[in-house]
């Protein structure tokens, strides 16, 4: 585990420490750490250093992912795991009725659904009640705005798209703010997978093309940025693709759930989620693009050699930002 394998520092070029939290740990394989750097810019230093001995720098997850309200790494093991809030909000995401580890875009995610028969799918095999639920998000003022949602998420291969829920604060035939992956077109086999929104009033529909059709069997990084000016911006692996003005949301007081309704009774997502966030403010474009090529771009950071950094830590090495 990480607590048997000593101690892991990362610091600013100034020699800062930076908070750290530790999303995969394999001794004999490859890790994810994650670092808040709280600035950066082209070839931005930190340095990685490592000790034998533990105890010299303890974890800080809430540290790590201050200003988020709920960060969920899907790293947990097992059918319906809990999944924990590494935000330290204690807002715990739960599987239902059949979740399953996957292998994610950073360490482990999480299959929803996995059917592969377009029959059984209009036929309402897909409303099988899948899907990963934060009750706490029910209590009153737990989601106001501004906020925004990202997550990575992956359609099943060569499976049709029958209006896969991506994510709801919605509950049966309320209204309220939701996302669907959806079929859009005149006739079979000239569909294109595009997203719909909605916002918390009836009648407030929006669509959104992607860049191309949602591709199955392919991860893309979505982001909802809702703003208190009633805007929405929707991003597409970092890029801005469509700005909403008169985006009507209000905190409805309804669990937020990935891959379903709140409720659990209507069609959920066929494929697989990893790295869920939800931030307390209106991310920027340059924030989007950022947490997209950290997690998507191996280009993005670059490593020196190991060397000794000074004469208290063993080995280190630095890390460059692109």
């Amino acid at each position: 585990s990480y607590s048997d394998c000593g101690s892991l520092v990362f610091r600013a070029a100034d020699g800062t420490e930076l908070a750290h939290d530790v999303d995969t740990w394999n001794t004999d394989g490859v890790s994810a750490v994650w670092v808040n750097v709280p600035e950066t810019s082209s070839a931005t230093e930190i340095v990685m250093e490592w000790y034998s001995a533990a105890g010299v720098s303890a974890v800080n997850p809430a540290s790590t992912w201050a200003g988020y309200r709920s960060v969920w790494h899907l790293s947990e093991a097992g059918t319906n795991a809990v999944h924990a809030d590494a935000s330290g909000n204690s807002l715990a995401l739960a599987g239902q009725n059949g979740t399953v580890a996957a292998v994610g875009v950073v360490g482990n995610g999480r299959t929803i659904s996995d059917i592969s028969d377009w029959g059984s799918i209009s036929a309402g095999g897909q409303n099988n009640g899948r899907g990963l639920v934060a009750s706490g998000y029910a209590a009153a003022g737990s989601l106001p705005a501004p906020f925004t949602i990202s997550f990575w998420a992956k359609h099943r291969e060569g499976a049709d798209v029958f209006f896969d829920y991506l994510f709801s604060r919605k509950s049966g035939g309320s209204a309220a703010f939701c996302s669907q992956l959806w079929y859009y077109g005149n006739e079979y086999g000239n569909y294109q997978h595009n997203m719909q929104i909605k916002s918390s009033v009836d009648g407030g529909t929006y669509v959104v093309n992607s860049a191309s059709p949602f591709p199955n069997g392919e991860w893309r990084y979505l982001s909802f940025a809702v703003g208190s000016d009633s805007t929405l911006d929707v991003y597409e692996n970092g890029e801005l693709r469509q700005h909403i003005d008169g985006f009507v949301y209000t905190d409805n007081q309804t669990a937020l759930s990935f891959g379903n309704l709140s409720s659990l009774d209507d069609m959920s997502w066929n494929g697989e989620f990893d790295e869920i966030r939800v931030a307390a403010t209106k991310r920027s474009a340059a924030q989007v693009e950022a947490e997209y090529l950290a997690m998507s771009d191996a280009a993005y950071v670059s490593f020196s050699a190991v060397r000794e950094v000074d004469g208290t830590a063993e080995t280190g090495l630095v890390i460059i930002l692109r």
